[in-house]
Formats: C-alpha cells, sequence, structure tokens
C-alpha cells in the first residue's frame, strides 16, 4: 500500500500542474480576443515610418496623455482618419495640410 502512495503524490502534481497550465492558456487566450484587431478611438499605434518606430494614439478631441513618447491625433487628422480601421501590417498613407505625403506601417496596436 505504501508503494501507491508515492504515485498518488505524483498524480496530484502532475494534475496541478496540468490545471495550472490550462489557466495560463486560458488567460493567453483571453489577452489575445481582447487585443484590439483593428485602429479605433483609444488605439495606441506603432508606426514604422522611415526605418523610425513612432507610437500615436488616436483620440476624438485632443487630450494631454501625459506620456511624451506618445503623440495623441485625432480621429479626423489625415493621420487619425488614415489610421481607423487599419490591421497590423498594414501601410497607411496621409498628406498634410502643407501638401507633403508620408507612409507607414502598422506594427503594433494596443
Amino acid at each position: 500500500m505504501s508503494e501507491l502512495l508515492p504515485s498518488c503524490e505524483n498524480n496530484e502534481e502532475t494534475a496541478n500542474e496540468t490545471k495550472r497550465q490550462i489557466g495560463e492558456a486560458s488567460l493567453a487566450a483571453a489577452n489575445l480576443e481582447q487585443s484590439p484587431v483593428k485602429v479605433g478611438i483609444g488605439s495606441i499605434v506603432s508606426l514604422l515610418i522611415d526605418g523610425g518606430l513612432e507610437r500615436y494614439v488616436v483620440v476624438v478631441e485632443s487630450v494631454d496623455i501625459g506620456d511624451p513618447k506618445i503623440t495623441d491625433v485625432t480621429s479626423q487628422s489625415p493621420i487619425g482618419s488614415a489610421l481607423l480601421g487599419k490591421g497590423v501590417n498594414e501601410t497607411v498613407r496621409w498628406r498634410t495640410p502643407n501638401g507633403s505625403v508620408y507612409e507607414g506601417e502598422i506594427v503594433e496596436i494596443n
């Protein structure tokens, strides 16, 4: 009978490890489902522009988001309207009011 006890302990350890792994996988799946697939109001978008990474947050109206590394853009601005509805790996182009044309690739959406 005592020979069975160690195997029961191993089974319990294995069961607990399996439960932990299932919990982690469920959490990862939930986070994946919540990640934005397309740019919308409130999205923080990382764009690759001329080899440099720039980050923007799309807002309804200009606000101070408190992070100097992220530029807020309104949804009505040229870049904001170009970003709305786009997804990762898509290229966006926009024309500024002075006529300059810019292009960037969306590399991340949060």
